[in-house]
């Protein structure tokens, strides 16, 4: 199950062998990915993204947990839509110089102890996964049923 790093909800699925891992989002989980990202040591990952893990023990986890830091490189144009005024949504396009590189990243935190090119594709999958049951769910009005 994937539980967004919850501590107690975290605790309970490792004491049940449960837990494949959990996308972390928000700052405070990031944090300590800072370092990692500016190292220059990233395994192959597979389709484009590169990986590396650590142990880390954030505020409020009871203890050290893996953690994996997937990223691959922006190579397609970006487009930024600002919606400071609602009424005329601005759109512009990023350009990004031969000197300059942009990357989109995940941070995980697991208990599988797998390589990461297999955590790698196991993340893709469930994206895939969870794509398809949202265009399941919202045709039909089931969106409430995994919130339930």
């Amino acid at each position: 199950m994937w539980h967004g790093g919850v501590e107690p909800v975290m605790s309970r699925a490792e004491q049940e062998g449960r837990l494949a891992g959990s996308p972390a989002h928000d700052g405070k989980r990031q944090a300590g990915a800072d370092q990692m990202m500016a190292e220059l040591d990233w395994t192959a990952a597979g389709h484009g993204w590169q990986g590396k893990e650590t142990t880390l023990r954030l505020v409020g986890w009871s203890r050290q947990r893996r953690v994996v830091l997937l990223r691959r490189k922006l190579d397609r144009p970006l487009v930024l839509l600002d919606r400071t005024q609602p009424e005329q949504p601005l759109l512009s396009f990023a350009e990004v110089g031969p000197d300059r590189e942009m990357w989109e990243y995940a941070a995980l935190v697991t208990s599988l102890n797998d390589e990461l090119l297999t955590l790698g594709q196991l993340y893709r999958d469930r994206g895939r996964l969870r794509e398809c049951v949202r265009r399941t769910e919202e045709p039909m009005g089931l969106g409430w049923l995994h919130n339930a």
